[in-house]
Formats: structure tokens, sequence, C-alpha cells
């Protein structure tokens, strides 16, 4: 199988057109698929591929491509949109909430995850505060294990929606693109901001 790096989050993943083990998102557009297979072994030397990474990972945005290039792997990708294959991938990323969390830097970098399916966290090797994302990974499997009570998570709720910890956390413009269920996205946020709010008190942000 190719190796890619993921159009996302910038790490290095197995196939072009598969979710990421990172940040668990999959190309689903066009524009997307088109770069991802362009990003990936089937276009690029692995070297290339490592130096693309490690840029993206640093903050900086995906490349460009000449527009005869990018005719070409959008070529490809809509062949691929074709395929029983892609519809698969496509209907699982709209999917309902599957109770994973991620740690999301302002620069749009994953930096780490709670897997809500196996109870696992992990942080990013290029996380430029692993113990802030790891007491905010814990905080979210704190409440996958049901440690917060109704009451006590409603008084979070409400704390979260009368001071607009959303907003003044940015979690909308940082996880806007990840959360993408639009039936629970909004309590998503919510938790979100309130893991957020809760790590900035501990570790002094």
């Amino acid at each position: 199988m190719s190796a890619s790096v993921c159009v996302f989050c910038g790490q290095i993943k197995q196939g072009a057109f598969t979710p990421c083990g990172a940040c668990a998102r999959a190309p689903i557009s066009e524009i997307d698929l088109a770069y991802s297979f362009a990003l990936s072994t089937h276009c690029q030397t692995p070297e290339t591929i490592r130096e693309v990474a490690a840029e993206m990972q640093r903050g900086q945005p995906r490349p460009d491509l000449p527009p005869e290039q990018e005719e070409y792997v959008r070529q490809i990708a809509r062949q691929w949109m074709e395929s029983p294959l892609y519809q698969a991938v496509a209907d699982h990323d709209k999917a309902k909430d599957t109770g994973d969390r991620y740690s999301i830097s302002s620069s749009g970098i994953v930096e780490g995850s709670f897997t809500a399916r196996d109870s696992s966290v992990q942080i990013a090797r290029h996380a430029k505060n692993p113990l802030a994302v790891t007491r905010q990974m814990a905080f979210h499997a704190l409440k996958s294990y049901g440690a917060f009570t109704s009451s006590e998570w409603e008084i979070l709720t409400k704390a979260a929606l009368n001071q607009s910890w959303v907003e003044k956390r940015g979690v909308s413009a940082r996880y806007s693109h990840v959360y993408t269920h639009p039936e629970n996205r909004e309590a998503i946020f919510h938790e979100t901001a309130i893991a957020d709010v809760s790590t900035a008190a501990i570790v002094g942000q």
C-alpha cells in the first residue's frame, strides 16, 4: 500500500484515500482526494512525502500543484468517487458521533486523541504542551467513563454557555472540520470547551 500525507493534519498514513490514523479524517471531496493522491508515493518519492509531512506538522499549508498536475489528480479523484469503496468511506464519514475526541492546536494541527472504542489516549510527539494535551484527553476519557453526574455536567454546560467558552476558546474554528455530526455537534463543542477551560485552569494557561 502507498504512503500518503494526510491533507488535514500532515501525518503520514497508509493509502491515499484511507482515513488517517492520527486525526481519523478521510478525504471525501474531489479536491481533498486529488491532493491526497498527489501527496502520496503514487506521485512523490518517500523523501518528498516526509518533507511535506514535516512542513505541514510545523503549521505550513498544504502545497499547491501546477494547474496541469492538479487537473490530472482531479481526474483520478473523480474516478475513485465512482467506486463502491468510496461510497463506503463517505457513508462512514457521515456516521453519528463515535465518541472519539481530539486536541487541535490554534494552527489546526492534531496534537492528541481519545478513542472511545478502546479507551486509548494518544499524544503526538509534536505537541507543544504534552502535559496540557494529556490532561485534556484525560478529561474526555473521564466524561466517557461517566465520572460526572448529570447535575455536575449540567452545571459545567451552563457555565460554558453563560461565559461563552466555545467562542472564547476558539472551539468552532479549530474543531468544526472534525466534529461534523449536526445532531450533537453543539454538545461536543461544549464538552471540548469545558475540557479546554479545565485544562487551562490546571496548567495555568
